[in-house]
């Protein structure tokens, strides 16, 4: 709001009398200053932004990226040799290839595991994206690094012209003691939207349940080249209904993670919603082709909803929460009040059946309303896309 200060910690605006100072300038004829007053050239010390690591995990042997075309997907796997949980105060990834990486997630999977399943959706240790590419907390705050834990780099590169090699590598600085909170990162997913061609300004939203008391430290939303704009939003038990963070130009290409400069509570009970509007259209210069129906991938030229949440939990029944998997991995109940949801049970399409195979008990390929509640919320709100844009006929066989 105008004349408050700004809820970010990391706020990049200009302040106003900055950016009517450059406003003005601009509408001038732009007459050069004194030299003497400009600013120092920007210098930029090789090695890493976040000190000297404790730690480096770097791939074992270069990638090669080729010249042209797409390319799946890299997961690479390295083992840790840590005989006790460590707690990392700040991360930062590196690629030496730049130029050529669209992305970079890193995961910890228990000891001896090569899992590939899951992904963006699962939330992250560390990551890189453009813009993007360390984090480091304050005292009291730390991710936890388990110990002998496997790391998992998933890399995908963007072939840009001129074949490469990509060797990535992960740098950790260690906390001195134990932190008080461990933080951890949860994602707002929608994966069964379709966003027609030519559509403007198509909307797809997901939400997220939050079972125990949480506070949030961080939003990083996340879209690909037709993504338009973004919003948080928090939905608290007595009916309050409050904007967290509004991205109105999204940029692909300066991707921010807003770090709030208190951390924001939010009760049990609570639902965030997480909101996205992409631009599918001719208008939209960066689109690859607006004759496509677009649907969720892992290409640029496909398309993702996804925000993230970095959170803490207090007591005792968010640090059990914690060890059944976080906001993300605990079943996200039932479905909303406002959405009718056929009893027999919605159809799984053939291309998500791997998916829901472990929630569909009954092996009907069909998720009914006591499957539904077992899934987890990234799941639920794929289902939830289905039925708005399947809505069910009204017939005595449908309940409210």
């Amino acid at each position: 709001p105008a004349g408050q200060p700004s809820p970010f910690l990391n706020d990049r605006r200009l302040p106003e009398a900055d950016r009517r100072d450059l406003l003005a300038w601009l509408a001038s004829d732009r007459p050069q200053g004194d030299p003497a007053d400009a600013p120092l050239p920007l210098r930029f010390t090789p090695g890493w932004t976040i000190g000297q690591p404790d730690v480096i995990y770097q791939l074992p042997k270069p990638i090669a990226v080729k010249a042209e075309g797409t390319m799946p997907y890299q997961n690479v796997f390295i083992d840790t040799d840590f005989d006790e949980d460590r707690w990392v105060q700040a991360l930062e990834v590196q690629p030496t290839a730049r130029e050529v990486v669209h992305h970079v997630l890193v995961f910890t999977l228990p000891p001896g595991s090569r899992r590939i399943v899951g992904g963006e959706t699962t939330g992250f240790f560390a990551a890189y994206v453009p813009g993007n590419n360390k984090l480091i907390y304050p005292p009291g705050y730390a991710k936890k690094l388990p110990k002998k834990a496997v790391l998992r780099f998933q890399i995908h590169y963007t072939p840009n012209g001129k074949p490469t090699m990509d060797q990535t590598r992960l740098g950790l600085i260690f906390a001195k003691e134990k932190p008080r909170y461990e933080v951890q990162v949860a994602a707002v997913a929608n994966l069964g939207f379709r966003i027609p061609p030519g559509a403007e300004n198509h909307e797809v939203s997901a939400r997220l349940p939050v079972p125990f008391d949480v506070r949030l430290l961080a939003l990083f939303p996340h879209a690909h080249l037709r993504g338009k704009a973004a919003r948080y939003e928090l939905h608290t038990p007595d009916g309050t209904t409050t904007t967290l963070l509004h991205v109105p130009r999204y940029d692909f290409n300066w991707q921010l993670e807003y770090r709030f400069a208190q951390p924001v509570p939010v009760p049990r009970g609570s639902t965030l919603i997480y909101r996205a509007w992409y631009d599918n259209s001719a208008n939209n210069p960066a689109n690859p082709d607006p004759s496509r129906t677009v649907r969720w991938g892992e290409q640029t030229y496909d398309e993702m909803h996804l925000g993230y949440v970095e959170y803490v939990v207090d007591g005792l029944t968010g640090r059990m929460a914690l060890l059944q998997g976080g906001l993300g991995g605990n079943p996200g109940g039932p479905p909303p009040a406002d959405v009718r949801f056929p009893p027999e049970g919605v159809p799984i399409p053939e291309r998500f059946q791997r998916l829901f195979q472990r929630f569909d008990t009954n092996g009907d390929k069909r998720i009914d309303p006591k499957e539904f509640e077992q899934l987890p919320p990234f799941l639920q709100n794929g289902v939830l896309e289905y039925l708005r844009a399947n809505p069910p006929p009204e017939s005595p066989n449908w309940k409210d």
